[in-house]
């Protein structure tokens, strides 16, 4: 059987436009990932307290609770397990001041979007098997 590079990890996805957010649910979910979805930081924390999450991908730009402010809330209110979990940030702005606001912000790693996918796919196993997330065979 053909193996998929995300099979056997559950990723959350937090972005406020529900094209983008459709978008990445289908191309990851294609890759073998369990995609849990959310449009605002406060349904990322309602995920994150009833799933066990890998990794996730949260767009920086979100209104009303940024992705800054969920990634802090990821940090302290969540049990031991969650507090770990890598992020990356998608970014519509590139540049050295917006990359270092982003990994001083608690992000793991950033990509501009229009994402390159093999390249994000490529991130998330690297994220996760750094954890000690073995994918399932």
């Amino acid at each position: 059987m053909w193996k998929r590079p995300l099979d056997g990890l559950t990723l959350l996805v937090v972005d406020h436009n529900p094209n983008a957010l459709t978008a990445l649910d289908a191309t990851l979910t294609a890759f073998g990932a369990v995609v849990l979805t959310a449009r605002s930081g406060d349904e990322g924390l309602e995920q994150l307290a009833r799933e066990r999450v890998d990794v996730i991908i949260s767009d920086i730009s979100t209104p009303t609770f940024s992705s800054f402010e969920f990634l802090t809330a990821v940090r302290t209110v969540t049990g031991a397990t969650q507090r770990r979990i890598p992020a990356i940030a998608l970014v519509a702005v590139d540049g050295p001041a917006q990359r270092r606001r982003v990994l001083q912000g608690g992000f793991q790693a950033y990509f501009r979007k229009s994402v390159d996918l093999d390249e994000l796919v490529q991130e998330i196993v690297r994220l996760a098997e750094g954890r000690g997330r073995v994918r399932a065979a």
